[in-house]
């Protein structure tokens, strides 16, 4: 869990530079036995208390054979056209 707090203490001083950027965040590895699901790596980030400016993402993905990997660039280019365009496209964040 070392990792994860570094990874979270990075975040928030990211998300303090640039309030205004979404997030993507791989829960990588998925194949392997336990791994760190969706739900408890934004639990472990606490990405709920990074503030309503940025939006983020977290998506289970296996890198070695590419699963979740399209599905969440294509949220991701949702996200940022969404923020970019300031428009009022339905995205939930999680």
């Amino acid at each position: 869990m070392l990792r994860l707090d570094t990874v979270r203490e990075e975040l928030l001083q990211l998300t303090e530079f640039a309030p205004d950027v979404p997030i993507l965040i791989f829960a990588n590895k998925q194949d392997l036995l336990g791994s760190v699901g969706d739900s408890r790596l934004a639990e472990i980030l606490r990405l709920a208390k990074l503030g309503t400016g940025n939006g983020w993402h977290v998506r289970e993905c296996c890198a070695k054979t590419g699963d979740g990997l399209m599905e969440s660039f294509e949220y991701f280019s949702t996200m940022v056209k969404a923020m970019r365009g300031k428009t009022n496209d339905s995205i939930t964040y999680r």
